[in-house]
């Protein structure tokens, strides 16, 4: 085993002696080993060198690419605002009377006024007006526990919202029955809607021709601070 260990020893060493001789006698060899102990050099540096360019440049296109949605998503809300701008300018006389049939606040003394006025064109007698509990200032939701336990209790409730906003309103009326059919009439034209949840017609003791009307419900309003957003449906 040592014989064969020496012997390949001396191999080696001979071969490299060889080598050494050939590299210093011919020119040719050695601009060989010089080109590829370059390569190799070049190599190694080069990729120390190129792999943060290679990963800044991912880093870039992934950026780029982001960018690139953002825009457009961008675009897409900015088209969508021109056509809303177009609609709401277009729709602008419907809303302004949407503002008047549902107001952004209860107000119950203009639907007052209109009853007033209502009642003189018909030559009615207004008995009298309940409200139930209004926010006046503040928040509807510090009176819409005991706006849902007052009046509405006194009704045969019809469904209603439950994110909707109301006033409960009563009055009664006496007229004749063709007065008290043209309040009707009148009353169901208004602008602001009357949600019905009882209607009492009775005769008045004082005289047969004499009628009592007694109606109950809801005058609707509209808080823009308790508004559902419409979700909006994904294109498949």
């Amino acid at each position: 085993m040592a014989v064969s260990w020496q012997q390949n020893s001396q191999v080696y060493r001979r071969y490299i002696r060889n080598l050494a001789t050939l590299y210093e006698t011919r020119q040719d060899m050695r601009f060989f080993i010089e080109a590829i102990l370059s390569l190799i050099v070049i190599s190694i540096f080069g990729a120390f060198a190129i792999r943060p360019t290679l990963v800044t440049i991912g880093a870039l296109n992934s950026e780029i690419s982001s960018k690139r949605e953002t825009e457009a998503t961008l675009d897409q809300k900015i088209a969508n605002l021109a056509r809303a701008e177009e609609l709401y300018n277009k729709e602008s006389e419907s809303i302004a009377l949407l503002d008047l049939a549902i107001p952004s606040n209860p107000d119950p003394i203009h639907y007052t006024r209109q009853i007033e006025g209502i009642k003189k064109r018909n030559n009615t007698t207004v008995a009298g007006i309940t409200l139930g509990a209004v926010a006046i200032v503040g928040s509807a939701d510090d009176v819409r526990q005991a706006t849902r336990t007052s009046l509405s209790t006194e009704f045969r409730a019809v469904p209603f919202p439950e994110v909707a906003r109301f006033v409960p309103y009563a009055l009664d009326i006496r007229s004749d029955y063709e007065s008290m059919l043209g309040f009707l009439r009148d009353l169901e034209s208004l602008l602001r809607p009357f949600y019905y949840d009882s209607v009492v017609i009775s005769v008045s003791r004082l005289s047969t021709e004499e009628l009592i009307l007694s109606i109950g419900g809801k005058i609707p309003y509209f808080d823009p601070t308790k508004a559902v957003p419409i979700q909006q449906e994904e294109s498949e």
